[in-house]
């Protein structure tokens, strides 16, 4: 074996390394590239950007993906609102540049739909309001208690969110053995001013990826959050409550960054690649 074999050797086991690299990958029938800002034309700065349609609303109980009746909003009384759990689901509408509607944009993206005969749905609650200091009524603070608060994020074959509004067990209910995501709220920003007859929100918050089947793609501690910890991901939201009712709909967007997790035969291929290299080194040594 000469020094021109052992390169090959080296470049072969890291090319199959590079290639399994930068392929897309699919999660639960979720399909998306982890290096998409190279691959989308019009695809943001971040690496991963998902963007949602929502329904929220306040009630009483905080725990995991459970649901009770919806309080309603009175604006003249939102301390009343004290001891209630935000809570509100959500589907995906977009996926790294990337929609679910096959053929759309022309020419279209690859691939051409980020889930295959699925919704990417998700759930969040525990969210509590301890008080709302109403010293300026026009600008309300609501202090937030989120030691009980969950993010879940569900792939789910049912195709079945979306049939009424507001949207509650259709949102966490899954095909799978575990969720898509299971996140945590490490930070969250809530603003709202009261103008006329409605309740406007708006909501910044970072989220730490603690499970779930894609949980190794997402969990790269690349966000910097308000008190100066890491993060997953980012989250933002508008939307607002009119006097009277009892949920909102809004839009969000959540990025963050996604890697490459090499399969398991990838790693073999390297791995044996690197074998055959240590052992022509050690027999070249020795003789």
């Amino acid at each position: 074996m000469n020094t021109k074999l052992t390169s090959a050797i080296f470049v072969g086991a890291l090319s199959v390394f590079g290639a399994s690299a930068a392929s897309a990958v699919t999660v639960q029938n979720i399909n998306w590239d982890p290096n998409a800002v190279n691959g989308n034309p019009g695809q943001p700065a971040d690496d991963f950007v998902g963007k949602t349609t929502y329904t929220q609303w306040f009630q009483t109980a905080s725990a995991e993906n459970t649901f009770s009746p919806r309080l309603t909003i009175d604006l003249v009384n939102l301390g009343a609102l004290a001891g209630s759990s935000l809570t509100g689901t959500g589907i995906f509408a977009e996926f790294n540049g990337i929609n679910s509607v096959v053929g759309d944009p022309s020419p279209d993206t690859n691939p051409a739909d980020f889930a295959t005969n699925v919704q990417l749905t998700y759930g969040f609650g525990g969210i509590v309001v301890n008080s709302v200091d109403l010293t300026n009524p026009a600008v309300p603070v609501f202090n937030l208690d989120l030691s009980s608060a969950w993010v879940n994020i569900y792939s789910d074959a049912a195709l079945n969110y979306g049939n009424t509004l507001p949207e509650t067990v259709d949102a966490v209910d899954t095909t799978y053995s575990e969720p898509f995501l299971k996140l945590k709220i490490d930070t969250l920003t809530l603003n709202t001013i009261v103008a006329g007859s409605n309740l406007f929100g708006s909501v910044d918050a970072y989220f730490s990826v603690i499970g779930g089947a894609a949980a190794s793609y997402f969990d790269t501690d690349n966000q910097t959050n308000t008190n100066g910890g890491v993060s997953d991901l980012f989250y933002t939201s508008s939307s607002q409550f009119k006097n009277g009712d009892n949920f909102t709909t809004g839009t969000a967007e959540l990025t963050g960054d996604t890697r490459t997790v090499p399969e398991p035969s990838s790693l073999a291929l390297l791995g044996l690649g690197m074998m055959g290299f240590s052992k022509f080194s050690r027999r070249k040594f020795a003789a």
